[in-house]
């Protein structure tokens, strides 16, 4: 029997503004256009498109023109909806501006979209100038009004910084910080499952009692088997494929062909944790 629905998660572009840019040695783009040529290929007809954040590396609108015209061209050929989430890296201003033609406001990008008798909510972590995530609490009472009327097939939660922790020390550092207040705000209700990113490779948990997936980077990856005072970037791509049946999520991490290449190795020093959790900028 096929899934009810099958969506596309794709994390963590970090697009660069020019073609000719690099991040850390890697074509952002390219990788991006291959993580798309490989699901064409597939002949994989998803109900929608979900990207989960740091959609730019900068927020520079350089990388969201280029972004946009990747989403245009994703509406035309599936026909499907895509739900854009922001990340860390993001910057709301140039995103709205520049990706979804609309006015470019520093307000919080909230979306619902309803795919057959599924809702996914896209919910913004993004702390400007910080590398952690909060919901915080205007957010969380907006959410909480959404989930007072239940969908059908249930609900899925996008967000960028995911709320459980995992096997890299350095990243739970900068996770989604209002955990206690989110765990409030959907526990007992209809979500189905969390759809996130920032943490560079695919990992799994549960959080109130639903299911929590992070997938891979498009950009690189990170190795979640390394020495805790350390962590390293290697070459890396993927995506994943979520297919929803009788409100039951379940997450397919697809990784690219290719070897993996160290790109960095980064000392986590106590300095290093003190600059990611100073308050944001006023």
């Amino acid at each position: 029997m096929a899934a009810d629905q099958t969506l596309i998660l794709i994390a963590d572009t970090h697009i660069q503004p020019e073609s000719d840019d690099r991040l850390d040695g890697e074509d952002t783009f390219a990788n991006l256009n291959a993580v798309l040529a490989r699901i064409a290929a597939s002949r994989i007809k998803p109900d929608g498109f979900i990207f989960a954040g740091d959609l730019a590396n900068g927020g520079e609108p350089e990388s969201y023109r280029r972004l946009a015209v990747v989403v245009e061209n994703l509406q035309e050929v599936y026909g499907v909806p895509v739900a854009l989430a922001l990340g860390n890296h993001d910057a709301r201003e140039a995103f709205r501006n520049d990706l979804l033609k609309r006015p470019p406001l520093t307000e919080l990008h909230n979306d619902v979209v309803t795919i057959g008798p599924l809702r996914i909510i896209v919910l913004d972590t993004l702390v400007p100038g910080r590398p952690y995530g909060r919901l915080g609490h205007d957010q969380l009472g907006w959410l909480k009004l959404q989930l007072g009327t239940r969908a059908e097939a249930g609900t899925v939660l996008v967000m960028h910084h995911p709320p459980t922790r995992g096997v890299v020390d350095a990243l739970n550092q900068i996770l989604l910080f209002d955990v206690e207040e989110f765990h409030n705000t959907i526990n007992g209700t209809d979500v189905i499952g969390i759809l996130a990113g920032h943490v560079h490779h695919p990992s799994a948990g549960v959080f109130a009692g639903v299911p929590v997936w992070s997938g891979p980077a498009v950009a690189y990856a990170l190795d979640p088997c390394w020495p805790a005072e350390t962590f390293r970037s290697i070459t890396g791509s993927g995506f994943s494929i979520i297919n929803i049946r009788d409100r039951t999520m379940v997450a397919s991490a697809v990784m690219m062909p290719g070897m993996q290449g160290e790109i960095a190795v980064t000392p986590v020093t106590a300095s290093l944790i003190e600059r990611w959790l100073r308050p944001p900028p006023l």
